[in-house]
């Protein structure tokens, strides 16, 4: 398929622009003599690890890479260099596309675009699937060689569906917070360059009103979160600001609090906004369901239907079909946007395609009317005295009865461990509240107050490196 695929019609918008930074403008027919330039610099199809930072040149990178058959790996440009040199050493790749600022000098530069160098490795590189376009290192990796495999059918049709519920035009003009080494984050490139938007990045913090005033001068229309995004915008009283800025927000890449729903939704509606809720994983390409916007106060808590394409199930722990409503099991998903599979090993890319069904390892129920809402990981679930417990759930129960968002629940061991950051909340009142709800031992409880939470590039919570500290404590 690589050799007669292409997968933006970049000619199509030549006069728009594609891509802003902080520093340069690429306009579409700039960006396409740009990729025909790379292809000639690279030469073949082949493997290309890019270091993913915001801005124009990484984009452009990654665009002539897909659109050339290149495949690109892409990943935090602040990763470890020891992980880094791990991942080179397993897959071999024949170049990389990185900042000319790196420390890698032991390798040729054989093309330099302003902050931008590519970078010959002397690999040869590996044999590569004509299906494969894209690899991602899987969500919350911490160095791990595991890799998610997606085809350019994959991408094709998790951007035409996103962009059909989208609703998004040539008009459009997003801005960038999200990492492009995060598949939501690539998601966002994807569908805007597709239908001839514009996509912005900005070294602006998105909680700052200079953030936000940018966004509102240039005529940005849409913003892409995390849960962590709207909870900082919420606590920094930035949510009366952004209303007068963007037109359409999703959130995804977690769950957000659902009186937070409730609020955005609202404010939302009554600015004339358009707020949706979505949930996603990186081995359906981006996208799995979304909450359609009219309905986010109404269903508030709920990631809702499939997208275009996409048919959602639930089994039990038999993988037996559930079809009655309010009963959880496991979620299963099935489409054109399924990854072709993992790779942990340089051989893996030259594997075909699995099947088109996806175990998201992921629980949760569907309501009379159909609609999704997200009960935990099943990595989420602990056993405690020979009972399943939701880490999720005991996190909502405490949100609610302190009203706050600043709580985490984790397993240690044979306990659970409470952290807390940013509030006030007495040790023996939470193991009192949680023995009297669980009927667990008040030992069953360990409770930690921290002063920050470590994330993820992306914006979620880093729970290997947040361990690591309350262990070390």
């Amino acid at each position: 398929m690589a050799n007669n695929i292409t997968v933006w019609n970049l000619s199509e918008y030549s006069s728009n622009t594609a891509l802003r930074d902080d520093r340069m403008m690429l306009t579409y027919s700039e960006l396409e003599e740009f990729c025909s330039v790379f292809k000639s610099k690279v030469g073949e199809r082949c493997l290309i690890f890019i270091l993913g930072a915001q801005c124009v040149e990484c984009a452009a990178g990654y665009i002539a890479s897909i659109n050339n058959g290149i495949v690109p790996l892409v990943v935090d440009e602040k990763m470890d260099r020891e992980l880094f040199d791990k991942l080179v050493a397993t897959y071999s790749p024949k170049y990389f596309w990185i900042p000319k600022n790196l420390n890698l000098h032991e390798y040729e530069t054989v093309f330099s675009y302003n902050q931008y160098i590519l970078v010959k490795t002397g690999n040869e590189g590996p044999a590569i699937n004509d299906d494969l376009a894209l690899l991602l290192t899987t969500s919350g990796s911490t160095g791990s060689n595991k890799l998610v495999r997606l085809s350019y059918k994959n991408i094709i049709s998790n951007t035409n569906s996103i962009c059909s519920y989208l609703e998004i035009k040539s008009d459009d003009r997003a801005i960038l917070v999200l990492p492009l080494h995060y598949t939501y984050g690539l998601s966002v490139l994807n569908t805007h360059i597709l239908k001839g938007g514009e996509v912005v990045f900005t070294e602006k913090r998105f909680y700052t009103a200079d953030f936000w005033q940018y966004a509102k001068e240039i005529g940005v229309t849409s913003f892409a979160g995390v849960p962590y995004h709207y909870e900082t915008l919420y606590k920094t009283n930035m949510i009366t600001r952004i209303w007068d800025a963007v037109e359409t927000f999703t959130c995804a890449g977690g769950k957000l609090d659902k009186k937070l729903v409730q609020q955005y939704a609202e404010q939302a509606e009554n600015n004339h906004r358009r707020f949706f809720v979505m949930y996603g994983q990186t081995e359906a390409t981006a996208r799995i369901s979304y909450l359609p916007y009219n309905l986010a106060t109404q269903k508030a808590g709920s990631v809702g239907i499939g997208i275009p394409g996409m048919r959602i199930e639930l089994v039990n722990d038999n993988d037996e079909l559930i079809t009655q409503p309010n009963k959880e099991g496991n979620i299963i998903c099935y489409g054109e946007n399924i990854f072709m599979g993992y790779a942990t090993a340089v051989n893996d890319l030259s594997e075909a395609s699995g099947s088109q069904r996806l175990e998201t390892h992921d629980r949760g129920y569907f309501d009379e009317d159909g609609y999704l809402y997200l009960c935990g990981r099943n990595d989420r679930y602990v056993k405690i005295y020979g009972s399943r417990v939701s880490l999720d759930e005991l996190e909502d129960i405490l949100k609610q009865e302190y009203k706050t968002n600043e709580i985490i629940c984790c397993k240690k061991d044979e306990r659970i461990v409470i952290i807390i950051y940013g509030v006030l909340c007495s040790e023996n009142d939470i193991k009192k509240y949680l023995g009297e709800k669980t009927g667990f031992p008040h030992s069953t409880f360990e409770v930690k107050n921290v002063v920050d939470i470590p994330r993820l590039s992306n914006g979620k919570i880093n729970y290997v490196a947040l361990m690591e500290h309350i262990n070390s404590n």
